[in-house]
C-alpha cells in the first residue's frame, strides 16, 4: 500500500505548491512595486498597508491552525481544505492586481480592503498544504523528498516570477501595467486552483493519513521550537528585505535591465538547484550537518553579491560576476529554506506538538519577519529617491546584500545548537 501511496500524491503535492508559490513569490517580490509603481501609492503609505495586510495574514495562520486542526488532522480533509483556499486566495488576487484599473480617487480603499480579503484567504490556502508535509510523509526520508520537491515546485514558481517580471512590467506606462498584473493574476490564479484539484483528487484515494513519524521521546521539549520559530522570523526578515528590493532594483538599480533581470533569474535559478542537490546530500548527511553548510553558502553569497554589484565598470563587465555572486546566494537561501521545513517535522515528530498549529505558528512567525521588513522597506524609499543606479551606491546595495545575513546566522547558530543525534541513519 505505501508503495502505491508515494507516487500518487509526492508529485501532486510538489505541483500543488508550484501554484501556491505562485500566489507567494508575487505577494513578495512584485506587491510593493506594485503599489508603488503601478498604482501610484507613495512608499510610506505602501509599507503601512503592506505590513499591517501581513500582520493580518500572520494572526490568520496561527487561528488557522488551531480554530480548524481537526479538519487537517487526515490527509484527504487538508487536501480539500486547500482547494478552497486556493479558489478563495485566487479571486481575491485578482481583485487586488486588478487595483490599477481603479479610478484613483477610489484606488487606495480599494486596495487595502481587496489586499486584506487576500491575505485572510491565503492562510486557508497556505496553512493546510503546508500540514500535509507532515501527513503525507512516513519516515524522515521521505519528508526531505517532500520537502525538497515542494521547495523545487517553489523555486520553479519563483523563477517563472522573475523572468515575466522585467518583459511585463519594467519601463512601461502605468495602464499598461496595470492591465498586465490584472492578466498575470488571472493566469496565475487558474494555474493554482487547477494543481491543487489535482492534489485534492489524488488525495483522495490515499487510504486515510499515513501512520506518523515515530517520535524520539529523548526529545521531547518546546525548545528546539522555539529556536527553530527565533531563527525562522529573522531569516524571514532579512531574506523579505532582499527580495522586496530586487524588483527596484532590476527597474532602477542595475546598469541595465540585462544585469537587473539577471539577479533576480539567477538567485530563483539558485535555489532551484539547491533542492535536488540538498535532497541527495541528505541520504549522506544529516539535516543539521547541510543546515550548516547553507546557511554558510548564503553568507559567502551575501558577500559576493555586495563586492560584484559595487564593481565599477561598463555592464556585460559587471553582469558575469553578478550572475556568479546571484547563484552562489539563492543556492544557499534556497537549501536553508528546504532543510527549515525539514527540521520543523523533525521537531514536530519529537517533541509531540500538534503539526497545524506548529505549521501556523512558524508560518506566524515568518509573516511578521515578512511584515517588519516591508515597514524597514518603505521607510528607505521614501527617505530618498530610489529611481537611479544603484551600483557604486555603498548604503543601499549595503543593506540589500548584507540584510540576509542575519537569518543566515540565526539558522547557522540553531544547526550547531540543536544537534538531537543520528538523523535519518546520518551521523
Amino acid at each position: 500500500m505505501a508503495q502505491h501511496r508515494r507516487p500518487t500524491i509526492i508529485v501532486p503535492y510538489g505541483f500543488a505548491h508550484f501554484g501556491k508559490s505562485l500566489f507567494w513569490y508575487t505577494s513578495e517580490s512584485l506587491f510593493a512595486f506594485f503599489l508603488t509603481e503601478v498604482c501610484r501609492i507613495p512608499p510610506w503609505h505602501m509599507a503601512v498597508i503592506l505590513s499591517i495586510s501581513i500582520a493580518v495574514n500572520a494572526t490568520s495562520d496561527v487561528v488557522v491552525g488551531t480554530m480548524l486542526s481537526r479538519r487537517m488532522a487526515r490527509l484527504g480533509d487538508a487536501v480539500g481544505l486547500q482547494v478552497r483556499g486556493a479558489v478563495l486566495s485566487g479571486a481575491c488576487l485578482v481583485g487586488f492586481l486588478a487595483s490599477g484599473l481603479v479610478p484613483a480617487s477610489v484606488r487606495l480603499p480599494y486596495a487595502i480592503a481587496s489586499l486584506m480579503l487576500f491575505r485572510l484567504a491565503y492562510a486557508l490556502y497556505d496553512v493546510p498544504q503546508n500540514v500535509i508535509l507532515s501527513l503525507a510523509g512516513r519516515s524522515p526520508a521521505e519528508h526531505n523528498t517532500l520537502s525538497a520537491l515542494r521547495l523545487f515546485g517553489s523555486g520553479c514558481a519563483g523563477l517563472l516570477i522573475s523572468a515575466v517580471f522585467v518583459p511585463l512590467l519594467a519601463g512601461k506606462p502605468a495602464p499598461v501595467q496595470a492591465l498586465d498584473t490584472a492578466g498575470l493574476a488571472a493566469a496565475m490564479t487558474v494555474c493554482a486552483i487547477a494543481t491543487a484539484v489535482v492534489l485534492w483528487a489524488r488525495g483522495q484515494t490515499s487510504a486515510g493519513a499515513p501512520p506518523p513519524v515515530a517520535a524520539d521521546t529523548t526529545g521531547r521539549s518546546g525548545l528546539p521550537a522555539i529556536m527553530l520559530l527565533a531563527a525562522n522570523l529573522l531569516f524571514s526578515a532579512g531574506t523579505a528585505f532582499f527580495t522586496r528590493l530586487e524588483p527596484y532594483f532590476a527597474a532602477y538599480g542595475a546598469s541595465s535591465h540585462l544585469t537587473g533581470a539577471g539577479v533576480m533569474i539567477v538567485i530563483a535559478l539558485g535555489g532551484l538547484l539547491a533542492q535536488p542537490s540538498f535532497a541527495l546530500l541528505a541520504r549522506r548527511l544529516s539535516t543539521w550537518r547541510l543546515m550548516t553548510i547553507s546557511s554558510l553558502v548564503q553568507m559567502v553569497g551575501c558577500g559576493a553579491l555586495y563586492v560584484a554589484l559595487m564593481r565599477p565598470g561598463p555592464a556585460w563587465g559587471v553582469l558575469a560576476p553578478v550572475v556568479v555572486a546571484s547563484l552562489i546566494y539563492g543556492f544557499g537561501a534556497g537549501g536553508t529554506m528546504m532543510l527549515s521545513w525539514v527540521a520543523l517535522t523533525r521537531v514536530i515528530a519529537r517533541s509531540g506538538l500538534s503539526a497545524p498549529r506548529t505549521f501556523g505558528l512558524f508560518t506566524f512567525a515568518s509573516k511578521l519577519g515578512f511584515a517588519f521588513s516591508t515597514f524597514m522597506l518603505g521607510q528607505m524609499l521614501a527617505r530618498g529617491d530610489y529611481h537611479h543606479p544603484w551600483l557604486g551606491n555603498a548604503p543601499l546595495v549595503a543593506m540589500m546584500t548584507f540584510s540576509p545575513l542575519i537569518g543566515a546566522t540565526a539558522y547557522l547558530a540553531f544547526a550547531v545548537a540543536y544537534k538531537p543525534g543520528r538523523d535519518n541513519q546520518n551521523p
